[in-house]
């Protein structure tokens, strides 16, 4: 497969990250296809501009191409597919499938057969506030972050009954790590240019 290089010309939360390679070809970076993780904030990681270099999955067709910034698929490794661990206090990442009155529906990247989608009941949507309109803050294929609160065995005896949380309180100390290192990473940097300035004194 061929490593490009191209620039970041927008970036949905819903559709993927578009690149635009050339002046007569563009490609599209599907979510699945962004990293082999999770990615919360999608346009805020691939903003405009940003200079990418996905690999190509697809031969060219009227001027698109679809691409990949998965690490593995970079290197070549292959889908290396590693299925989370579906307990109690689990942090995972899933997509929306169905909105309802009582709660919204979401199946969880990369889980086992049995295990691949929960509901988050309108209780455990928002901290301190009561929801009357789920289908206002959330349509299927919305990326989500959730919170793993109970694990239960269905009827079937074979499937489990899982119980989310998408409040925001419980991602508050992820957010908080992410600033910190990125704050760390903007001091380095800093401190990175005063050394070159000193060194242009001399």
């Amino acid at each position: 497969r061929q490593v490009t290089t191209g620039f970041v010309s927008g970036a949905s939360g819903k559709a993927g990250v578009f690149v635009r390679l050339s002046r007569e070809v563009s490609g599209r970076v599907l979510l699945k296809d962004l990293s082999d993780g999770y990615v919360e904030d999608v346009v805020g990681e691939f903003f405009v501009g940003r200079l990418v270099a996905p690999v190509v999955l697809s031969p060219v067709k009227d001027g698109k191409v679809e691409l990949s910034l998965r690490p593995s698929d970079i290197r070549g490794e292959g889908r290396k597919t590693k299925k989370v661990d579906v307990v109690p206090g689990a942090k995972v990442g899933g997509l929306v499938t169905r909105v309802e009155a009582y709660g919204v529906f979401v199946k969880l990247d990369d889980a086992p057969v049995g295990r691949a989608s929960g509901l988050a009941h309108v209780s455990e949507i928002a901290d301190g506030e009561k929801i009357t309109d789920l289908k206002s803050r959330y349509l299927k294929g919305d990326r989500v972050k959730a919170l793993i609160l109970k694990v239960e065995d269905h009827d079937d005896g074979l499937r489990k009954r899982i119980s989310l949380s998408l409040k925001p309180s419980h991602f508050a100390d992820d957010v908080q790590e992410e600033d910190r290192v990125e704050n760390d990473n903007d001091d380095d940097q800093d401190d990175d240019d005063q050394d070159d300035d000193d060194q242009d004194d001399d």
